[in-house]
Formats: structure tokens, C-alpha cells, sequence
């Protein structure tokens, strides 16, 4: 899903407001913002679809964070704030422990903003907020730029990372139910190790499945 928005408010200029627009190289007022939602448990791909991104079209790019009273606040509104009264400024990245396996678990931006290029090479700046009990339960990727087409092609292409470096891949995971969250209760199962000589099948069964499947999918990536 895709939202764009306008930052519409003028006034005081903060040290995030001078950081954002300097970089985007237009006054805040005219910068659209594109918006895509993820589920709360993909934070994490989201997260490392960014990295990836970034590491690509500016790299050694830092993230950076907000700071003022931001219960209850999108990202966006944040922004506006910073603009109308610079009642927002620069601060500390939020992040939070992701789990990424039933023993592993990195730490992933909560709350941060980062410098970077479009795939043509405009300058854009790429945002994330992380799922939270304050505003929303699922995870919003949001680029600003000159334009919508600079932001949308971004947001595309950062999505084509998340894709691409899907941290789940390969995992067993199952969904739990919760009257808040509905299905985002993520958790993570061990991989069974089974040896094929532990398959109990008809012979010839087994041989079946691995031409089908297995070869099928090396000659789809090959």
C-alpha cells in the first residue's frame, strides 16, 4: 500500500527541518512523502532492505533520529512539527531486538532516518517507523524526495531489497492470534534435520521429488 503526503506547514526551521530539506535540496514545505506498511514482523526485512539499499547508492550514509515528545506521532507529523514550530530536532536513532530465528535476534531501527540517492541518483531521504503500541502495529518504509516519481521509484527499489534479503528465508515460522495484533504474533520453530535416508517412501517416490522440485528451482535460478 502507498500514501503520499505533503509536509504543507511553514514556519521555524529546526536542525532535522535544515538536515532534511538541505539534503533533498527544496524547502520542507514541498517535499512529498511516499508511505508503504508492512506487517509488524517483517520490521525486520524492512530494515535490512534499507541497509542493503543504502549500502548500494550512498554508502557509509548514517542513520539519525528524532527528538521531542513523540507519543502517539506518525513519522510524517513529526515532520510538520519540526517545520510549523520546530518543536522536533535532531536526535538519537531508536532501535529495538528483532527476532530473527529461535536463537538469533539483531537490532533493527525503530525510529531513524537516513541520506541517500534515488536509483538515478537524486537525493532522497529514506525513513523507517517500526510497529509500536503508540501509533500503529505495522512498520512504515517512507522516502522523501523532489518529486513523487523520485520517491515512488525509490520506494520500488528499496522494496526489491526487502525482497532480495529476506532475512525469513528458509525458517519455519508460525502465527499466533491476539485481540490487538491479530495475526502478527510471530514465532520461530527449529528446523527438523532429516537425513534422506530417514524418508519412508515407496521407492522411486523420493527420486520423483527431487527432479521436480529441487532441479525445477536450480534451473529457475540458473
Amino acid at each position: 500500500m502507498e500514501e503520499a503526503r505533503k509536509l504543507v506547514s511553514d514556519g521555524a526551521e529546526s536542525t532535522l527541518v535544515r538536515k532534511v530539506s538541505g539534503h533533498i535540496g527544496i524547502p520542507m514545505a514541498q517535499v512529498p512523502t511516499v508511505t508503504a506498511k508492512f506487517m509488524a514482523w517483517e520490521h525486520v526485512n524492512v530494515h535490512r532492505g534499507i541497509e542493503t539499499y543504502v549500502a548500494e547508492h550512498s554508502p557509509g550514509s548514517e542513520w539519525f533520529g528524532i527528538a521531542g515528545k513523540r507519543a502517539f506521532r506518525y513519522l510524517v507529523d513529526m515532520l510538520s512539527g519540526a517545520v510549523h514550530d520546530g518543536s522536533f530536532g535532531l536526535g538519537p536513532v531508536d532501535y529495538a531486538t528483532v527476532v530473527t530465528g529461535p536463537d538469533t535476534a539483531v537490532e533493527a531501527v525503530q525510529l531513524g532516518l537516513v541520506l541517500s540517492r534515488s536509483p538515478d541518483g537524486e537525493p532522497v531521504v529514506i525513513a523507517l517507523q517500526g510497529p509500536g503500541e503508540d501509533c500503529d502495529s505495522q512498520c512504515s518504509l517512507q522516502v522523501l524526495a523532489g518529486s513523487r516519481e523520485t520517491a515512488t521509484a525509490t520506494r520500488e527499489a528499496v522494496e526489491g531489497h526487502i525482497a532480495r534479503h529476506n532475512l525469513f528465508e528458509g525458517k519455519v515460522m508460525a502465527f499466533g492470534l491476539s485481540e490487538h495484533q491479530r495475526n502478527q504474533l510471530l514465532t520461530f520453530l527449529p528446523r527438523p534435520s532429516l537425513r534422506p535416508e530417514d524418508v519412508v517412501l515407496p521407492e522411486g517416490v523420493l527420486d520423483a521429488i527431487e527432479r521436480h522440485v529441487v532441479r525445477t528451482a536450480e534451473q529457475a535460478h540458473g
